[in-house]
């Protein structure tokens, strides 16, 4: 059953709601109303990874004609395919990936937006758990698209979160950089 909720102006602090299914209206916060999405994208949740995706135990990362495998070991140490060196960093990409949070999520993606994209990533989970992460060219703003393979929608990220997603895993990240996933 479908409900429509008009809201009226905005005193002070609050806002006249009126449902169409009840005669008269009631008074709510104005922080509340403030709160509400326009649209129903807005109650999405904002991670791009599901919840229930579990940790991420693999990375195969492609960018700029470079591909890049990460691989977290038996131990928990995270190693490039084929080596025996430790490459911590990678650890905390898959930490960042797996918290990764799209500014608004925008639609159904567009072919046009991931024709050449700028970042290839595929997250491996536990028990199989495969998907692929593809990020769009920026637009103007600096932002970028970004989608996972099977989702419905596709979403924004700043560009903080571009950089960051454009470096290989296994390098190093700035000292001090702020989580791209914007907590």
């Amino acid at each position: 059953k479908a409900e429509t909720l008009s809201f009226g102006e905005e005193t002070k602090d609050e806002v006249y709601v009126q449902n169409s299914a009840i005669t008269g209206t009631m008074a709510t916060t104005a922080a509340l109303i403030r709160e509400t999405p326009e649209n129903a994208m807005g109650w999405l949740d904002r991670r791009l990874l599901p919840r229930d995706f579990g940790s991420v135990r693999g990375l195969i990362w492609s960018a700029g004609g470079q591909r890049r495998e990460y691989r977290a070991g038996e131990d928990g140490r995270w190693r490039p395919d084929g080596a025996e060196a430790d490459v911590p960093e990678a650890a905390g990409y898959a930490t960042r990936i797996l918290d990764l949070e799209v500014i608004r999520w925008t639609g159904a993606p567009g072919k046009k937006e991931f024709a050449k994209p700028e970042v290839e990533l595929v997250v491996e989970g536990e028990g199989g758990k495969r998907t692929q992460v593809t990020l769009g060219r920026p637009l103007a703003d600096g932002t970028a698209p970004i989608r996972r393979e099977g989702g419905e929608f596709a979403g924004l990220v700043t560009r903080q979160q571009v950089e960051w997603l454009k470096k290989d895993p296994g390098l190093s990240s700035a000292p001090g950089a702020a989580s791209p996933s914007g907590r």
